[in-house]
């Protein structure tokens, strides 16, 4: 549950009972993935780390600018 009372764990499993290609492993998904779901609700999402990549090409090579 989320602090607004959103369980997120049930709207994960609507979509995916939704969705034709995800539909017939959604119960296998929910519970692989619910826990995490869990922590997520739990810290929000600004818990979540940023995934900017900064990249220059120097050397005839990619490489990380930070």
């Amino acid at each position: 549950m989320t602090q607004n009372g959103t369980n997120i764990l049930d709207i994960y499993k609507e979509e995916l009972l939704e969705n034709p290609y995800t539909a017939r492993h959604a119960s296998i998904a929910a519970s692989h993935y619910g826990s995490q779901l869990y922590e997520l609700a739990k810290n929000g999402f600004d818990s979540i780390p940023d995934l900017v990549l900064s990249i220059d090409y120097k050397n005839d090579s990619l490489q990380d600018m930070d």
